[in-house]
């Protein structure tokens, strides 16, 4: 088993926007499979909150999700290596706040469940 904790935002978006932030914890289970650097199965089931906040000017959001992937490590060297999942991400509950003047009609249409992929480049302390 394994425990994570992170933090980041969303890169893609323009300069002069407020970017996200985005607060993760999650669970690993290691269940199958064999490494040759490690004693870990590298195969795992990976669940997890995310809390998600975004502002724009006129409305300011927090979101959180569930997220569920599969995947696999593979191991560069005994304490470095890379890990590659997919699965889904579903939202569980969201709650906007509108914090100015909103110059556009909001049509957007939110759709509960996104595909949800991560690859992760780690370093283990022990």
């Amino acid at each position: 088993m394994q425990y994570g904790i992170g933090i980041g935002t969303v890169f893609a978006q323009r300069r002069g926007t407020n970017r996200p932030e985005i607060f993760t914890g999650e669970f690993f289970y290691h269940f199958a499979g064999k490494a040759e650097l490690s004693t870990r199965k590298p195969w795992y089931l990976r669940n997890g909150l995310v809390l998600y906040k975004d502002e724009t000017s006129s409305l300011r959001t927090l979101t959180w999700l569930f997220n569920s992937r599969i995947g696999r490590d593979f191991n560069v060297s005994k304490r470095i290596g890379i890990s590659l999942d997919a699965g889904i991400i579903t939202r569980i509950r969201s709650r906007s706040k509108e914090i100015g003047p909103n110059p556009q009609y909001n049509d957007e249409i939110v759709f509960p469940i996104f595909p949800s992929a991560g690859l992760s480049l780690w370093y283990r302390i022990y």
